[in-house]
């Protein structure tokens, strides 16, 4: 039975090993004669190493976080050159040419569309196929026969 587990008998850790002291030093956490260190450690990027968690500071740039509004709009142009680098001057060229992003539209758009052009032309073909049984009745329209060869 391990240690701790008899009831009455003290839970007590076992000493450490060579092989585990030799282990903690290899890794770089310190030697052996030292306390170790406990706590909560963040990497900080800019000193390179581990800093306590309470020390910790995050580097304050922001300057290329997508959270900055409109800085993908720098240094833009529309296809004819036209210069499109803010977002009012983007809208305002939209509105002026009568065009729209295609992120304007959700996904079930494309899909109504689609079914409203395949309609289109199926009214389309059944019209004019009508048109010409029509002209058939009539006599307007006089049909090609077929020749064997």
């Amino acid at each position: 039975m391990a240690r701790g587990t008899v009831v009455g008998e003290p839970v007590v850790s076992q000493a450490n090993t060579r092989e585990y002291e030799e282990g903690y030093d290899r890794a770089g956490l310190g030697t052996s004669e030292t306390a170790k260190e406990r706590g909560r450690f963040i990497y900080d990027p800019v000193q390179k190493k581990l800093v306590r968690a309470e020390d910790y500071r995050p580097p304050g740039r922001a300057l290329d976080a997508p959270i900055m509004v409109d800085r993908f709009y720098e240094n833009t142009k529309a296809t004819d050159g036209t210069d499109i680098g803010s977002r009012a001057k983007h809208r305002a060229y939209m509105k002026a040419n009568g065009l729209a992003s295609a992120d304007d539209f959700s996904p079930g758009w494309y899909a109504a569309r689609r079914s409203e052009q395949k309609r289109e032309a199926d009214r389309t073909r059944h019209a004019t196929i009508d048109r010409a049984f029509h002209d058939i009745d009539a006599g307007r329209l006089k049909t090609r026969k077929r020749t064997q060869e």
